[in-house]
């Protein structure tokens, strides 16, 4: 048996070498011409200063050169309520999320938030390439309840879930971002999801801050 079985692990050995080498092809591609476009991005949030990160993409074979994908040189409009405010360029790292943002507003402020407004952004750059994008505003869903749900596993560790609850509306399509901060680590993001209502529309529905074992 013990000859078999040495033998069988040859020979998937010999026949892993002869597939390998006759897999080997080079092949060779036409790529079309690199053409660099805008990318922008940008958060509206209660109580937190207004950035924008204006970038370009890169040719994935050149060598890195962050100074090339980040731009100095852009003019960052918002506008909402016939209000129309210009950023400026003020390259500042966001250590917390590992972002980089090089536009703000001013006088470093944030923007008020009002339920149904729409908050539009426009990008021009040096070379005259223009980027837009609009959203409208709306307040957080209120949670219903919240508990925290507790089974046993086994003898030593318990299965603990914290679930809240809330009421979707049914007359509008919704789409929701659910956040569960961890207070005692840092304020570390524990879940951060992104979900329509398509499956709970005008039901009330609950999240969770996902799973973990704790000895008692």
């Amino acid at each position: 048996m013990r000859n078999t079985i040495s033998f069988i692990s040859a020979l998937a050995f010999f026949s892993c070498l002869f597939l390998t080498s006759c897999l080997q092809k080079q092949i060779n591609i036409n790529l079309p011409p690199f053409k660099s476009q805008l990318v922008i991005e940008g958060y509206l949030q209660k109580n937190q200063p207004f950035q924008v990160a204006v970038s370009q993409t890169s040719n994935f074979f050149a060598a890195p050169d962050v100074s090339a994908v980040f731009l100095r040189k852009a003019t960052v409009i918002l506008s909402y309520n016939n209000i129309v405010d210009t950023l400026v360029f003020n390259p500042l790292p966001d250590i917390k999320h590992m972002k980089w943002f090089n536009y703000q507003l001013k006088n470093k402020n944030t923007v008020p938030l009002f339920a149904g407004t729409t908050y539009h952004l426009k990008v021009i750059d040096s070379t005259g390439r223009v980027a837009t994008a609009s959203t409208t505003w709306f307040n957080p869903v209120k949670i219903d309840s919240a508990k925290e749900v507790i089974t046993q596993f086994n003898s030593v560790r318990y299965d603990t879930v914290y679930r809240v609850y809330f009421k979707d509306n049914a007359a509008t399509a919704d789409f929701y971002r659910f956040r569960a901060i961890n207070k005692t680590r840092s304020d570390s993001v524990r879940v951060d999801n992104f979900f329509a209502d398509d499956f709970f529309n005008g039901q009330t529905f609950s999240l969770s801050t996902g799973r973990h074992y704790k000895h008692m």
